[in-house]
């Protein structure tokens, strides 16, 4: 990496079309309806895991593909979440449960009083920002997309020059950090060493632990690259320097998830169509072809780990350029944080190996 100055940071919006005002209601109907709808099937329907639609929509279509698409096309999620919906329309949803029904539907209407509670408290607007965990970590896969939404237009922009305009405010570095540390402690416990310190059938308690310890190790490896450029001749303090180039872990967040959903995504998702199709589960489980060899999976897993850190490292040596205005000030800084990457990079490998035992 050897140019001379920030290209991100400079990176222009060029407009391409407007969007039509009605865009945003319909969207907006849509989550509500689709919010609704998992709701009443994750209630009123069979409830085996594998054979009603909701853990399967929320496990592989929100948790798993929306931030891919969110990576390509922008933010896709913004336009269609229901709770955004709600509160910009000043109304609540509401909703009669059943008693003793489980799944998902539960989380779903606990998560969607929140926002409502927050929204009324805040402004919608402001919480949506702010409070919001899945509106935001979305939004931040969105920043790397070569599409963009703003004043009702949709603009083109270099591929991850969107990561240059976080505003990093407390808790942003955790957040970020968190992103990578939950699929860090999800490829650990399908590790042997994690069966073999918590058990094959560890308590809540055990794995609040586990997942606050991976947060703790992915915290600890980027606060080493931090205070490593602290001592590169620039009077900027560490707090300031975590906040600069939280941004920089995005990619790498976005390369874990591929990493460690891949399989995931393309063999469970194969039941998505039917359970869709059968959202009260009333048909037989749907069949799974195993299409793709070990190998295969491997070398994808493999080429997004290696490809989210030098997307990484080329969005922190971009920052660098812009905040010590030197090349060979900014090169010197990056050094610590390419040791970030490579221990990030030996991690994941690492992660992967214990998943794939």
């Amino acid at each position: 990496m050897r140019w001379t100055n920030a290209k991100l940071e400079s990176a222009r919006l060029r407009r391409l079309f407007a969007i039509p005002r009605w865009i945003e209601p319909l969207g907006g109907a849509i989550g509500i309806a689709i919010f609704a709808a998992l709701v009443y099937f994750g209630f009123a329907g069979n409830q085996d895991p594998g054979r009603n639609v909701v853990p399967t929509f929320v496990y592989v279509f929100f948790w798993t593909m929306i931030p891919l698409l969110s990576a390509v096309l922008g933010d896709v999620f913004r336009p269609f979440n229901p709770w955004r919906a709600v509160g910009l329309g000043s109304s609540w949803l509401r909703a009669r449960v059943a008693p003793g029904r489980k799944l998902l539907s539960s989380l779903m209407l606990v998560y969607l009083a929140f926002q409502l509670v927050g929204m009324a408290m805040f402004g919608p607007r402001r919480w949506l920002e702010r409070g919001d965990a899945f509106g935001v970590y979305f939004e931040f896969f969105s920043r790397i997309a070569p599409l963009t939404v703003v004043k009702r237009a949709l603009h083109a922009r270099v591929p991850l020059s969107g990561l240059t305009d976080i505003t990093s405010i407390a808790g942003t570095v955790v957040f970020i950090c968190t992103m990578i540390g939950i699929t860090v402690f999800d490829g650990l416990e399908r590790g042997g060493i994690w069966q073999s310190i918590a058990g094959k059938d560890p308590s809540t308690l055990v794995m609040t632990l586990g997942l606050s310890a991976s947060v703790g190790i992915v915290v600890g490896f980027y606060r080493l690259g931090v205070l490593g450029m602290g001592g590169s001749h620039i009077e900027k303090s560490p707090r300031e320097l975590s906040f600069l180039f939280a941004p920089s872990l995005v990619p790498i967040a976005l390369g874990y998830l591929i990493a460690h959903y891949f399989s995931f995504i393309i063999f469970v998702g194969q039941a998505l169509p039917h359970v869709i199709a059968h959202p009260m589960g009333n048909s037989g489980a749907p069949p799974v072809d195993y299409f793709l060899s070990g190998k295969a999976i491997w070398w994808v897993q493999v080429s997004a780990l290696l490809i989210g850190h030098i997307m990484g490292l080329i969005v922190a040596h971009d920052k660098a350029q812009a905040v010590w205005g030197r090349a060979r000030a900014a090169s010197q800084s990056q050094t610590w944080m390419l040791v970030v990457m490579v221990g990030f990079t030996t991690l994941g490998l690492w992660l992967l190996s214990q998943s794939n035992q």
